[in-house]
């Protein structure tokens, strides 16, 4: 897992929504490729997804793999 910045009390905090795809794809190589251009948000990943916007990026994760059982 990436490491994650730490709020005040010790929680990760959630990457944002408007998080763009390639800047996720530096942490996570390969995320949705294919799935959704890289100029794309996070957000905009979920919502095709079919995910709540409060979903963490893990879970994205896991659903884009499901998909591709």
């Amino acid at each position: 897992m990436a490491s994650r910045h730490r709020d005040v009390s010790g929680q990760k905090e959630l990457k944002h929504n408007n998080t763009k795809i390639s800047t996720l794809r530096k942490t996570y190589p390969g995320l949705a490729e294919g799935e959704i251009r890289s100029d794309a948000t996070l957000g905009t990943l979920k919502e095709k997804l079919g995910l709540a916007q409060s979903v963490g990026i893990n879970k994205v994760r896991q659903e884009l793999n499901n998909r591709k059982k």
